[in-house]
């Protein structure tokens, strides 16, 4: 590294010539700006903190891996810390193969993902449209018929689908960029 200046000025000239390359590393793999962001930060940090200790050749390679793996560590610890129920587990055994541990790690990523979207979409519907989330609820997570769920509330099929199709436009409406950035991963 043959930066000159302080120690301070040398880091400076490093973060700004570097920082939107590992952001941009850690959004790829995140698609969480907060997030990518916070990777970002830790890495230049990890790098200031062993600064005049490292032998680096390529600063730019070395912070963009660094924050790569500060971000990998992040999913796996996460991962660790949800279990599967038993109804993920038997859906695992129905899914193919996948040829490498990377993309099965993107994979369990990827679903975790789907998950905590999944969960912000109900808490947002249940906030806001509470006649959408019933039925949405009750058809998805305590996987009622059309029918059960007329019975149940007391309505016609007709308005349950009107609830579905509402929900259904809402949804798309408003969770479309997240939407799209999950279906662009897969």
């Amino acid at each position: 590294m043959n930066y000159e200046g302080t120690k301070e000025e040398k880091f400076e000239s490093i973060y700004s010539s570097y920082e939107r390359d590992v952001y941009r590393a850690c959004l790829h793999i995140t698609m969480d700006e907060d997030l990518a962001l916070d990777m970002t930060q830790q890495a230049f940090v990890n790098f200031y903190e062993r600064f005049e200790t490292l032998k680096v050749e390529c600063v730019k390679a070395y912070l963009i891996q660094s924050a790569k793996n500060l971000t990998y560590n992040y999913f796996r610890k996460i991962n660790r810390e949800w279990f599967p129920s038993e109804e993920d587990e038997e859906l695992s055994v129905l899914e193919p193969a996948i040829e490498s541990t990377e993309e099965l790690y993107f994979e369990d990523v990827r679903k975790m993902m789907i998950k905590t979207l999944t969960d912000e979409i109900m808490e947002d519907l249940k906030e806001n449209h509470e006649n959408w989330y019933v039925v949405l609820h009750r058809m998805f997570f305590l996987d009622m018929t059309h029918e059960e769920i007329a019975t149940e509330l007391g309505l016609t099929k007709d308005v349950i689908y009107s609830r579905l199709h509402r929900a259904k436009l809402w949804i798309q409406k408003n969770y479309k960029n997240h939407i799209k950035k999950l279906t662009d991963t897969a």
